[in-house]
C-alpha cells in the first residue's frame, strides 16, 4: 500500500511538472521585440537620452545641483548652496512619443518639450540602433530689462537627434546633434561674445552593474563657437533603480539641466575642479 502511495506521488510530480515544462516552452521570448532599458530614465544628468515612457505613464522628476564643490568646507563643499532646481512632468501619448513640461529657477525658465521615437533597436538585429527626436521651447519668465514686451524676446529653442544602442546587458552608448537657438542674447560684459545659436554633440555611457545599480557619463563638446567664458558640460553619475523610482547622483559642471542653456552657459571647467554634486529623482506613475 505505501508503494502505491509513493508511486502516486512520483506519477503526480512528473504529470505536474510536464505541464509546467510545456507551459514554460509555449511562453518564447519574441526575438523581433525591441530592446528594453537602453537607459534608465529620459533623462542623464542634464542631457535627454532616447528613452520614452509608456503609454499613460506619467514621470514626475526633481532636479537638484548644489554648489561648486571647490568652495571647500566653508560651503560644505557646495552643499550649503542651492544652485539649480527644476521640477518637471513628462507624460505617454503612447509608447514611442511623450510631451513634457518644466520649470527651472535659472532665468525662471519654463519648457515645453516632445520626444518621439523614431526606430526601436530590436534584439534579433534587424534594427541595430534607437533613433529618437526631441524638440523645445522655452520661455525666460524673469525680469529683466533688457528684453522687451515682445514674447519673442523671451523665447529660445532646441531640437536633436538622439542615437543609441545597447551593446550588451551591461553597456549602451548614445550621440546627439544638438541646435539651439535664443531670439535674444543678453551680453553683461564688455567684449563678451554670446550667439544666437549653437551646435553641439551630446555623448552619452551607461553601465548597468547590478539590477539595481547603475554608472553612466555625458559629455557634451560644443562644435560652434562658444559664448565667452564656457566650456564643455561634464558629468558622472551614479544611479539606483528601485523599481518606480530611478535615483540618480552625480558630480557635473553643467550649471543648469535645460539643454539650451547647457550648451550656451556652462561657465565652469570640469577638469579644473568646477563642479558640483547634483541629484535626480525620477518617479513614474501609470495612469491607466
Amino acid at each position: 500500500m505505501m508503494n502505491k502511495r509513493i508511486l502516486l506521488l512520483i506519477t503526480l510530480c512528473i504529470i505536474i511538472s510536464d505541464y509546467s515544462f510545456g507551459q514554460m516552452k509555449r511562453v518564447k521570448a519574441n526575438p523581433d521585440a525591441p530592446v528594453d532599458e537602453i537607459f534608465l530614465a529620459p533623462t542623464l544628468i542634464s542631457t535627454s537620452t532616447v528613452s520614452t515612457l509608456s503609454k499613460g505613464d506619467l514621470n514626475y522628476t526633481v532636479k537638484h545641483n548644489f554648489g561648486l564643490i571647490n568652495g571647500g568646507i566653508e560651503t560644505f563643499y557646495g552643499l550649503d548652496q542651492g544652485a539649480a532646481v527644476r521640477l518637471g512632468f513628462q507624460y505617454g501619448l503612447s509608447d514611442t512619443w511623450m510631451i513634457g513640461l518644466g520649470r527651472t529657477n535659472i532665468q525662471d525658465l519654463v519648457d515645453l518639450n516632445t520626444t518621439y521615437r523614431l526606430l526601436r533597436q530590436k534584439k534579433n538585429g534587424s534594427i541595430p540602433v534607437d533613433i529618437a527626436f526631441k524638440g523645445s521651447i522655452g520661455i525666460v519668465t524673469e525680469e529683466i530689462r533688457t528684453y522687451q514686451e515682445d514674447i519673442n524676446d523671451r523665447l529660445n529653442y532646441f531640437t536633436s537627434i538622439m542615437i543609441a544602442r545597447k551593446f550588451n546587458n551591461g553597456l549602451s552608448l548614445q550621440a546627439s546633434p544638438m541646435f539651439a537657438h535664443f531670439n535674444t542674447v543678453v551680453i553683461e560684459e564688455e567684449n563678451a561674445t554670446k550667439d544666437n545659436y549653437y551646435f553641439a554633440l551630446g555623448l552619452n555611457a551607461h553601465y548597468k552593474a547590478t539590477e539595481m545599480l547603475s554608472f553612466s557619463a555625458e559629455y557634451v563638446p560644443i562644435l560652434s563657437e562658444r559664448a565667452t567664458g564656457t566650456f564643455n558640460p561634464l558629468g558622472l553619475s551614479i544611479e539606483f533603480d528601485t523599481g518606480g523610482h530611478v535615483f540618480q547622483v552625480y558630480v557635473t559642471s553643467g550649471n543648469t539641466f535645460i539643454e539650451q542653456q547647457l550648451i550656451s552657459e556652462t561657465t565652469n571647467d570640469f577638469l579644473a575642479g568646477e563642479f558640483q554634486i547634483g541629484f535626480t529623482i525620477n518617479r513614474v506613475f501609470s495612469l491607466y
